[in-house]
């Protein structure tokens, strides 16, 4: 997919910064980009892990339960400071 020319497109020739859906899909075809399928074997199992879960995909990372539940996530746990130091006298 061509999806960087289609956004340097929409920002060379329309008032618009972003478009999406099926007016992102018509500036495209009549600015001559191919269509294309986004579907592929990555996305496909994304679908179905979506369906199975009730739940879909989401963006966030390195929160507790992300990779187990659906959101509300917990916050990240606090990282050890390896950086402090503990003087004895």
């Amino acid at each position: 997919s061509n999806a960087i020319g289609v956004a340097r497109a929409i920002m060379e020739h329309t008032s618009e910064t972003m478009l999406v859906g099926e007016k992102a899909s018509d500036f495209a075809k009549m600015m001559g980009f191919p269509e294309e399928s986004l579907e592929n074997a990555n996305t496909e199992a994304q679908q179905r892990q979506w369906v199975k879960n009730k739940c879909q995909p989401n963006m966030y990372r390195n929160l507790v339960g992300v990779t187990d539940h659906c959101p509300p996530y917990a916050p990240p746990l606090p990282r050890p400071d390896t950086h402090t130091h503990t003087r004895t006298h």
